[in-house]
């Protein structure tokens, strides 16, 4: 027979014959609440380093002596390089709870800032990504500028993940109105000054004229999708050269280095199917030829042809993604006629936040490769969901001719639609997770 009975006034003993089972009763022991507090101190330790690296460099300009300013410079980037190491070694600790308490206090303190240009904003981002605490994931739950992200593996519960989701969420609309309010304002300026079309900047015309570059995929050597992102770029277009003067969004540092180059286009290329420079032999003709006019190294010389290639390619993306809609307006306008549902209402980006079934006209504005591996500029398409017993399915109802490069073996076939688009042939995914993402932003700008 069982016997139970109060062991030493804390634990419960349980015998049965020979064997004993000794259970502790749940309050804390002394071990667990030593563990608990030294959790809290590393998690404060971490904010306090993450705002003492934060508050540095405006401590260090506060200093009006120069000497006395160069002296500290060189003791706190010590410091920091101190910090940085502790902060690594509590992020890679080998007990779990100390590197949860420490990814968790990070994570917090971060998601939490209010930052007042979009440059700290990314910097911050990258710091993230650096630590391994947001690790890019294609069907990540974090979107943040077109990027998807997971939370890094530190052992967070499901309720620390959708904290860190939630307040990541926030700081995602907080970067993209800070990034979309700069591009505008830049736009804007860039606009003011434009004198001349693009028709105008295609022919012979002299003057500016500012063009939106859209974004394009690409598959890079391996495999794997990759983009060039857009913006706007401001030209100035003399009698024989086009020069680029500013740009805004994500192209805006490779067109800043274009201008300290002095990087010139021939504006007879214009016209050209492939941009000056193509080929080993035209290249090494026009690197070898700037080397020697401009007298500067083979170096500078292949950077400089590159960036003349890379101008070219940007206004080339500019004409074509202008012509794909205007060629194709009246074939979107006739689409949009036979919709029933909108493009948010298929991805469930209405206030539900479910997707809906029916027909709708979806599109990406930018340019999206194809297998192999050229590009369909403002692709757009018909597609309907519809329930057959109880199960989605999705189909292509019609598409015009030029988006046949990009999804023309998957039209008028039905496909079971799985989780993210799963159970679709992968160029179909892929094109319609694109067109979702670029919805997602233009969404969380929206609330932002």
């Amino acid at each position: 027979m069982a016997e139970t009975q109060q062991a030493n006034g804390t634990e419960l003993e349980i015998s049965f014959g020979n064997l004993k089972l000794k259970l502790p009763d749940f309050t804390s022991s002394g071990a667990t609440e030593q563990t608990y507090d030294e959790t809290k101190r590393v998690g404060s330790a971490v904010v306090a380093a993450l705002k003492w690296i934060a508050d540095k460099d405006g401590y260090i300009a506060g200093i009006d002596d120069r000497m006395k300013r160069r002296i500290m410079t060189d003791e706190m980037n010590k410091k920091q390089a101190e910090i940085e190491e502790n902060l690594k070694k509590c992020l890679n600790h080998e007990v779990l709870y100390f590197k949860l308490a420490a990814a968790m206090a990070y994570l917090r303190y971060y998601s939490s800032l209010v930052f007042k240009n979009s440059d700290d904003a990314s910097k911050m981002l990258a710091d993230t990504e650096r630590r391994g605490l947001l690790i890019k994931d294609d069907h990540g739950p974090i979107l943040i500028n077109y990027q998807r992200y997971r939370v890094g593996e530190f052992g967070l519960e499901p309720e620390d993940n959708q904290e860190i989701e939630t307040s990541f969420a926030k700081f995602s609309r907080g970067l993209m109105t800070l990034i979309d309010q700069n591009r505008q304002s830049k736009t804007a300026k860039m606009k003011e000054e434009t004198n001349i079309d693009m028709d105008g900047l295609r022919g012979n015309k002299i003057g500016r004229c500012c063009l939106l570059i859209p974004p394009e995929s690409y598959k890079d050597n391996g495999g794997k999708t990759q983009w060039r992102r857009g913006g706007s770029l401001l030209v100035e277009a003399t009698d024989k050269e086009i020069i680029p003067i500013s740009a805004s969004g994500a192209i805006e540092q490779s067109v800043k280095s274009m201008r300290e180059m002095d990087v010139r286009l021939q504006r007879y290329t214009l016209g050209w199917d492939c941009p000056p420079g193509a080929g080993q032999k035209a290249f090494s003709r026009i690197k070898d030829e700037i080397s020697r006019r401009r007298d500067i190294t083979d170096s500078d010389a292949e950077k400089h042809v590159n960036l003349i290639r890379k101008l070219w390619y940007l206004i080339d993306r500019a004409f074509k993604a202008i012509d794909a809609n205007e060629r194709l307006e009246e074939v979107r306008e006739e689409f949009q006629k036979r919709t029933t549902i909108t493009q948010n209402q298929f991805f469930g980006l209405e206030e539900d936040a479910r997707p809906k079934n029916g027909i709708a006209c979806v599109g990406f504005e930018g340019a999206l490769h194809t297998d192999n591996k050229s590009s369909v500029y403002s692709p757009f398409f018909l597609v309907e969901r519809s329930a057959e017993h109880g199960t989605n399915v999705i189909k292509i109802v019609d598409m015009p001719p030029p988006v046949y490069d990009l999804l023309g073996t998957c039209v008028n076939r039905e496909y079971v639609e799985g989780s993210d688009f799963g159970g679709l042939p992968n160029v179909f995914r892929r094109t319609l997770c694109e067109i979702r993402r670029q919805l997602d932003m233009a969404a969380e700008i929206a609330k932002a």
